[in-house]
């Protein structure tokens, strides 16, 4: 059985008759009647059945033509994945993000490459870290972005750009004249952050674990206007990127003092990489991506 059986097969029902059908796919009336003889010797069923002078196709060649429908659609969408490894005319690239980097740092970056390459089709989920490693394992996605090193030895990363974690205020608040902040005056007040799947919040417990304090989180959500909200109406800090500073002109950034009197410590870095399968090789069209992003961040 192989694909021109398929058209054949399937132009037939299409076309409704073998007549239509020869000329539609631009073969002999002869040869397709062979083709589709070959094909049900070799499933060993009938797919049509003879009404008058017309072919009519039997139960199980209704059945079948759903099986090679999708068997032809498989091959369109191989034959285009295949082209789209080569050629940035109209490629499609998969990609997945946490919601800050997506929203806050990336969305700014892919419009401008959409915009030179414009036959591009980028899909772009937005979800944890965990869950865009595991996307990458299954082959779900092309591009994962993350701000942790991945965990799997498959993942290959490539170092985008390095941020600092800063805490938020609203301008009213009584840190909001202040320079910067030390995590124990931090902790010491109500928090706002990202869910636990996300870097952010494994680096707030641990510092609250180092004080041997709790971490008062009074909403952890990766909707960061509702965090925004909340830092506005209430006494909270909150704690993010520092990108999200070039978003949310109503909150006041303020850098995080760590114990050595410096503001760039490892605590408050986080390494965002593009990452892929070592063993998936990544299109011309998401090689071209990553070198745009290199260059934008």
């Amino acid at each position: 059985m192989d694909l021109k059986q398929l058209r054949y097969f399937t132009a037939v029902i299409d076309e409704g008759g073998v007549r239509k059908a020869a000329h539609h796919v631009a073969v002999s009336q002869p040869a397709l009647t062979v083709a589709i003889q070959n094909l049900e010797a070799e499933l060993g069923v009938k797919l049509f059945a003879r009404v008058g002078r017309s072919l009519k196709p039997t139960a199980e060649g209704f059945h079948f033509y759903q099986h090679a429908r999708a068997l032809l659609a498989q091959a369109e969408t191989a034959k285009a994945d295949m082209a789209s490894l080569k050629s940035l005319a109209k490629a499609e690239i998969k990609i997945a993000a946490p919601i800050t980097i997506a929203s806050y740092v990336l969305a700014d970056p892919i419009s401008s490459f959409m915009e030179t390459h414009p036959g591009m089709r980028i899909s772009f989920s937005q979800m944890g870290g965990p869950l865009v490693e595991s996307a990458l394992m299954k082959g779900d996605i092309d591009i994962g972005v993350l701000s942790r090193k991945p965990r799997a030895a498959e993942v290959i990363p490539h170092q985008l750009y390095d941020k600092k974690i800063c805490t938020f205020v609203k301008p009213s608040h009584t840190l909001a004249k202040q320079k910067y902040i030390t995590w124990p005056e931090l902790l010491s007040y109500p928090i706002v952050t990202l869910p636990k799947s996300y870097v952010l919040y494994e680096n707030l417990m641990s510092k609250a674990n180092h004080y041997r304090v709790s971490a008062d989180i009074i909403l952890e959500s990766d909707v960061v206007p509702l965090l925004s909200s909340t830092i506005q109406n209430s006494n909270a800090v909150g704690l993010f990127l520092d990108s999200v500073a070039d978003y949310e002109n109503n909150l006041i950034a303020l850098p995080i003092l760590n114990e050595d009197g410096q503001t760039d410590g490892s605590d408050t870095r986080v390494i965002i990489s593009a990452c892929h399968l070592k063993n998936a090789p990544l299109s011309i069209a998401a090689k071209a991506l990553l070198k745009h992003l290199e260059k934008a961040l």
